[in-house]
């Protein structure tokens, strides 16, 4: 239970706000602070939208400057409470991202001499 700010006849007041019917000067004055009054607290919104959704224009910002890898502009902006000036200096200075890796060449097998065709110790015997 929670003191009562002021001397409003009060002794308690709960934490949920159950009993504050009794006292509509204490309810108002809750409810001017911002405390709710009677109704129980509510929980904190959770976005609901995508990165992409949150740093829309912050991204296209981004774009414009030449800085297409998303993944990485949004890491940034996340970091930087969608500030694109600050954004774009760290993109700036981060290392560049290091290259994908060559696919792999398979080996070819040497092919045999042709033998239409005269090797090159042939051609020094006939001439």
């Amino acid at each position: 239970q929670l003191a009562c700010p002021l001397d409003l006849g009060c002794h308690s007041v709960s934490a949920t706000g159950a009993g504050l019917g009794a006292d509509p000067s204490l309810e108002a004055l809750l409810q001017s602070m911002g405390l709710g009054g009677a109704t129980a607290p509510t929980q904190p919104a959770v976005p609901t939208q995508t990165p992409e959704e949150r740093w829309r224009n912050e991204l296209s910002q981004l774009h414009d400057m030449g800085f297409w890898d998303d993944a990485t502009n949004i890491r940034v902006l996340q970091t930087t409470g969608g500030n694109v000036n600050v954004a774009v200096d760290r993109l700036l200075t981060m290392p560049p991202a290091p290259a994908p890796a060559p696919a792999p060449v398979a080996p070819t097998a040497p092919t045999a001499p042709s033998s239409e065709q005269p090797t090159q110790e042939e051609e020094k015997k006939e001439n």
